[in-house]
């Protein structure tokens, strides 16, 4: 470089990295290499020696704690800054306005270096130097503000939110502070306008938050990538993927382990599914997917055969549980009819036997005579219906001859009195079978008169005892008439109803079968007390009750079985029953069970009722895609990768992941094999609770965040990094708080 001759050159000063200032005289407009050039030849012997490390680092350990005191100051100069503000701001209106000097106060940006400068601290000179200092001033200022967001963590309501909101994410905030501190930097070195440096310091602080968040993720999907290859890494995956359809993650461990063993609700050796067992309605859908998946690998069962299977052996349980409670030696229902009405007429021979001696008692030992006047007098209301002189058709003729055998006898005896009875008995009879309720009534009040006037108690007890046999025999206090429409028969002495219609009459309602079982028992109280041989009539009801049970059977399960049959694994078949049609019958006849059975046959059938009803769980929940329709290895993928925030059963989460080689690679044997462990455990609850105990604390909070969030939810946590935050360990097999009173990011 040569200089212009004679030309009037300016002088520049320049500062040596040790601190050392120099004149230098170069051309006017000289650039920053130039000057330097013209100082190496102006002052090349007096240049300064390189620093040693000692130097280096006493002036570095200088410059970082500058740095923290302006950092960490910069929240109580805030504090500071308002304070002063109103002071400040009179000050300066008087100043304008009277033209006074009054001192204004100095900014908390004008105080903080003169803290360093007062301790003899170096400042930063170097744009390196410079740049650093802005990003250690960043971090610093986030202490203050973590440290007390640590101390209100632990509190309640606002301050305990305001507390964690502070601490949330340490890693993304010092990140985001040091990215913001780098960039503002950067632009005012490039002497960039404030609005410009303000720009470049929030799209440095956006880009560093971010980048933790890219590397946790990019470190998250390498390693759910290699998951798959593992039988420890299957295992979480389809424990995940357990979580994720269930309709309460927090407890299904536990409601597993409970359900498998819960024989309350079962029948011994009946089977049950994973979803049945934990009553959960989210996981049922799982397993209607799976019922319908009829995909599968060669020589593998597919997961509808395999749940197919489960209800198939439940199915047999069922059947055989019904079928064993018919016990009876009546094959059809053509015998138990005959065994009913052959309990009911040696009922009816054992009551008839105790009336008749009872009134034999009464004949030999009363005295009674009952004038026959009295008993006129009695029934004279009765028989004004028939009296011409009101219209009537007069008496009819039957009823007539009995009230004329009745004045010729001119008093009544025992013998006497139950003839004339039998006899009415037998009018009215006749009479209502035909309708005439009128001469019914009639004959029925004569008779009552007949009773009410003989005031023996002999006689009172076998009248007692005829009257208690009739409603035995023929209706009861309900208006129910079984026993009697049993017995019925024409003037040919044939039974008026089939055999087959006669047992259907005796469990038709629980008052029929009531009056039929009390016939029985009545019969035998009536043959001991005449002291009579029971032992015949006894096993004639006995067998009579297992008759009515077994028909009972033999309806309900016919009342569940469906038109089709079901076969399990192993070929065997089995007509299928239907719970919902079991169910909707035995709300129609669960009171005629309560009258039929006892001990040990109804404790069966209550199980057998309780292992209906526990398949016959509604499903209430909201419709979510099946992880049967998805693929586990993608899933896994995008479950662990976005930490929770994205459902990995949404079709275009599953779509967006199955593109690419990568894809394709990982969803070969390994997927297959996570298949087939994933029907398994919904064929064993114990299997599903261990796979879910496997997959740990971190896969039950990604599926109750993302089961939790609306996808609004999700995008915003996505937006602002949600996926770097930590979480939290929540414990599977112990009692855990619900959903909505977990720490952190799952607590809403």
């Amino acid at each position: 470089m040569v200089d212009p001759p004679g030309a009037l050159m300016p002088d520049f000063e320049i500062t040596a990295p040790d601190g050392r200032k120099f004149i230098v005289t170069a051309p006017d407009g000289a650039t920053q290499d130039e000057v330097l050039a013209y100082a190496q030849k102006q002052h090349g012997s007096a240049k300064a020696p390189e620093p040693s490390l000692g130097e280096r680092f006493t002036r570095g350990l200088g410059l970082g704690t500058r740095d923290a005191i302006e950092g960490v100051g910069q929240l109580p100069g805030m504090a500071y800054d308002a304070l002063m503000f109103p002071g400040k701001t009179i000050a300066r209106g008087i100043n304008a306005i009277a033209g006074t000097d009054i001192p204004i106060a100095p900014s908390s940006s004008e105080l903080l270096p003169k803290v360093g400068e007062a301790l003899g601290l170096p400042t930063p000179e170097t744009r390196g130097e410079r740049l650093r200092s802005d990003v250690g001033r960043n971090v610093a200022s986030m202490i203050p503000s973590m440290g007390t967001g640590a101390v209100l963590a632990g509190g309640k309501g606002a301050i305990g939110t305001i507390g964690q909101a502070l601490t949330a994410a340490p890693v993304s905030q010092v990140a985001g502070a040091a990215g913001s501190g780098l960039a503002g930097g950067a632009a005012r070195e490039s002497d960039a306008s404030p609005a410009q440096q303000f720009g470049a310091a929030l799209a440095g602080g956006v880009a560093g938050a971010v980048l933790p968040t890219v590397a946790s993720m990019a470190g998250r999907g390498i390693s759910a990538l290699a998951q798959p290859f593992s039988d420890a890494g299957r295992r979480k995956i389809v424990g995940e993927a357990l979580l994720r359809n269930s309709s309460d993650p927090e407890t299904l461990a536990a409601r597993l382990t409970a359900g498998a063993d819960d024989g309350a609700r079962r029948l011994p050796g009946s089977p049950v599914t994973s979803g049945v067992a934990a009553r959960d309605p989210q996981m049922l859908l799982l397993e209607s997917g799976l019922r319908s998946d009829a995909q599968t690998a060669p020589g593998v069962m597919s997961p509808a055969t395999a749940i197919r299977d489960v209800e198939a052996q439940r199915n047999a349980v069922r059947l055989a549980t019904a079928e064993a409670l018919q016990r009876g030696k009546a094959p059809n229902v053509t015998a138990r009819g005959d065994a009913v009405r052959a309990g009911l007429d040696a009922a009816e021979g054992g009551m008839k036997a105790r009336t008749n001696q009872l009134f034999d008692i009464a004949r030999d030992r009363s005295t009674t005579q009952v004038p026959a006047g009295n008993i006129m007098g009695r029934v004279g209301g009765a028989l004004s219906i028939f009296d011409p002189k009101r219209g009537g058709p007069g008496v009819p003729p039957e009823l007539q001859g009995v009230l004329d055998d009745i004045g010729k006898l001119g008093t009544l005896n025992v013998d006497q009195a139950q003839n004339i009875r039998s006899r009415l008995g037998e009018i009215a009879g006749q009479a209502s079978v035909a309708g005439n309720k009128r001469l019914s009534s009639a004959a029925g009040a004569v008779s009552n008169a007949i009773e009410e006037e003989m005031s023996d108690p002999r006689w009172m007890a076998a009248v007692a005892q005829r009257r208690a046999m009739g409603e035995a025999l023929g209706r009861d206090s309900s208006g129910a008439a079984a026993t009697g429409a049993i017995l019925r028969t024409d003037k040919f002495g044939a039974p008026m109803i089939t055999s087959d219609v006669a047992i259907k009459k005796a469990i038709e309602t629980p008052q029929a079968a009531r009056q039929v079982l009390e016939a029985g028992y009545k019969a035998l109280d009536d043959a001991r007390a005449a002291r009579m041989p029971t032992e015949e009539l006894t096993a004639s009801i006995k067998t009579m009750r297992q008759a009515m049970r077994d028909q009972f059977a033999e309806n309900m399960t016919g009342a569940s079985r469906t038109t089709s049959d079901i076969a399990d694994a192993a070929g065997n078949i089995s007509r299928q029953l239907s719970p919902a049609q079991f169910t909707r019958w035995w709300e129609k006849n669960k009171a005629v069970a309560d009258v039929l059975f006892d001990g040990a046959e109804r404790k069966v059938l209550d199980k057998l009722v309780a292992d209906f009803a526990e398949t016959s769980v509604v499903n209430t929940a909201r419709a979510r895609g099946s992880d049967t329709a998805q693929n586990l290895s993608v899933g896994n993928f995008i479950a662990r990768l976005t930490n929770g925030v994205i459902d990995p059963q949404n079709p275009l989460a599953q779509s967006l992941g199955n593109l690419g080689p990568i894809a394709g690679w990982i969803t070969r044997a390994p997927e297959q094999a996570m298949r087939e462990m994933l029907v398994q455990a919904i064929r064993d609850p114990k299997f599903a609770a261990q796979l879910v105990q496997d997959a740990g604390p971190q896969s039950l909070q990604r599926a109750m965040l993302y089961f939790q969030q609306t996808m609004p939810e999700r995008l915003r946590d996505a937006v602002v990094g949600a996926s770097a935050r930590e979480i939290p360990r929540v414990g599977l097999a112990s009692p855990t708080p619900s959903p909505k009173q977990l720490p952190g990011p799952a607590g809403r």
